[in-house]
């Protein structure tokens, strides 16, 4: 199946949705406790690489920001889609609010790494 952009950002935006919603963030101890003092103070979040591999969450970090509440909000890939990385490499950067931020890293990762597997798998 080939994809337009708007089409894989709109479903990399329902694939993070549906993890979001399974995810219960609000409900989640761990983040509760995180952000218990400010949940709205605005941090910054880097996704650095324990492996190497193929990258694949250029367009999933589009689809936070479409997912997000905050306008000024910034989820920046530092590679396109299909560039092989190495251990260490710095693969995006987030600023947003810390419950923000915390609410989507789960879903994002269990998503992009799944597909970065296959797609270094298969490289």
């Amino acid at each position: 199946m080939k994809w337009n952009y708007h089409e894989l950002i709109l479903e990399w935006k329902r694939q993070l949705e549906l993890g979001l919603k399974e995810d219960r963030v609000q409900e989640d101890w761990t983040t509760q406790i995180a952000v218990n003092q400010d949940p709205h103070r605005w941090v910054e979040a880097k996704i650095v690489a324990k492996s190497g591999g193929v990258w694949v969450g250029q367009h999933a970090c589009s689809a936070l920001k479409e997912c997000s509440h905050l306008v000024e909000s910034e989820f920046q890939s530092n590679l396109n889609d299909g560039e092989s990385f190495e251990t260490g490499t710095e693969l995006c950067t987030w600023r947003s609010s810390a419950l923000e931020i915390l609410g989507f890293e789960r879903t994002f990762l269990n998503l992009v790494s799944f597909l970065g597997g296959i797609a270094t798998r298969t490289q």
